[in-house]
């Protein structure tokens, strides 16, 4: 079993600091253009696995996960 890093690593520290330091209007948009980035790395990311997953649970799972994802992007 692999076990959880303690700390974030430093894309992801920075990530989280940059929307800390906002408030208002400005937050709201920087939130959105991480999650919209996001989304758009995990539906490639599914659609792959959907295509050449060789394990057939997870082919399943992202076939059945990435219609959603699909529409949490639009």
């Amino acid at each position: 079993m692999r076990s959880l890093p303690e700390k974030l690593d430093a894309k992801n520290a920075a990530t989280k600091a940059h929307p800390e330091k906002l408030s208002g209007e400005q937050f709201d948009h920087a939130y959105m253009l991480d999650m919209v980035r996001d989304h758009t790395k995990d539906v490639t990311e599914f659609r792959t696995e959907a295509k050449t997953a060789k394990d057939p649970a997870i082919k399943n799972f992202a076939s059945q996960t990435l219609p959603t994802l699909e529409e949490h992007l639009k």
